[in-house]
C-alpha cells in the first residue's frame, strides 16, 4: 500500500500501535477525507467549465448565465457577451 503525505515522528513521542481493525478504520477514514477533498475540487471545476460539455444543448440565456460564473475569474476573456 502506497502511503503519501506522511509526517515523520521527530523522535520525541512513542509510535501509536493500533490493532489491525482500528488501523483499517483510520486508513479508510483518511482515504475518505482525501476523496472528499478531491470531490470538492472537481465540483468547483465542473461548476466553472461544465457548460462546455452541454454547450450545444443549452439556450443562449443559459450559456450567458454559465459564462457569468466564469467572468469574475477571467473578465478580460469574455469581454462583452
Amino acid at each position: 500500500m502506497c502511503k503519501r503525505n506522511q509526517k515523520h515522528n521527530n523522535g520525541n513521542s512513542p509510535d501509536t500501535v493500533l490493532e489491525s481493525r482500528e488501523q483499517f478504520k483510520v486508513e479508510v477514514f483518511l482515504i475518505i477525507l482525501q476523496l472528499n477533498e478531491r470531490l470538492g475540487t472537481y465540483q468547483v471545476v465542473s461548476d466553472m467549465f461544465g457548460l462546455l460539455v452541454n454547450l450545444q444543448d443549452m439556450a443562449l440565456d443559459e450559456v450567458v448565465a454559465a459564462a457569468d460564473v466564469l467572468s469574475p475569474d477571467s473578465p478580460r476573456d469574455f469581454g462583452a457577451i
